[in-house]
């Protein structure tokens, strides 16, 4: 014999039609809550920031400056790159070019490419990746001898960097203090230069 189920009008029905129905409403409820998300976030303007921003990734947040570097600040960085390179040395004659590069993949080496950077004018460029040793060591092996590479899976610091996007430049001098950063995404700042492609 089927079951029933007495509904709030007080007719009873099979108890198979009581629970489409209940299946009915809650797709009805995740639909309509799932669409007041997406209209919440296309309003915001995150999105419309994120579409129209071509050949980077989504900004997982908006950017505070508040949440920069100091100048004058102290950066830290590991002490020893993937390749067991030391990233800075107290004899280093000149300044460092860090970059927050993002992760190591395709997608990133096409927004950075690391050997236009003029690295000559720099005793050092950091490139901090936010991924494993090994997902970078083979893609940069053959970078020019004043390049560190350094591998941030956690995001230890690049948290303190504040990546709102990347590649994000920081110009540091030789004691590791911060000069200058880079505060417009679309902009590569004044004291980094990049060369022509061969």
């Amino acid at each position: 014999m089927l079951g029933m189920n007495v509904a709030t009008d007080g007719r009873e029905r099979p108890v198979s039609v009581a629970r489409a129905e209940k299946a009915s409403l809650t797709w009805v409820f995740l639909i309509a809550a799932w669409t007041l998300i997406a209209c919440a976030v296309a309003s915001s303007g995150e999105f419309k920031a994120w579409w129209l921003r071509k050949g980077s990734a989504p900004a997982l947040w908006s950017y505070d400056a508040s949440l920069d570097p100091v100048k004058g600040s102290a950066i830290q960085l590991p002490v020893r790159d993937v390749y067991g390179r030391r990233v800075h040395e107290e004899r280093l004659d000149g300044r460092m070019l860090i970059v927050a590069a993002g992760y190591c993949s395709d997608c990133s080496l096409k927004t950075l490419k690391p050997w236009l950077i003029a690295s000559d004018e720099f005793a050092r460029v950091v490139l901090v990746y936010q991924d494993s040793p090994g997902a970078i060591s083979d893609k940069m092996r053959d970078l020019p001898e004043n390049f560190r590479v350094v591998a941030d899976p956690t995001g230890q610091y690049l948290r303190t960097l504040n990546p709102a996007w990347t590649p994000r430049f920081f110009l540091v001098e030789s004691g590791g203090r911060l000069i200058d950063l880079q505060t417009d995404q679309d902009t590569i700042p004044a004291f980094v230069r990049m060369v022509e492609q061969p």
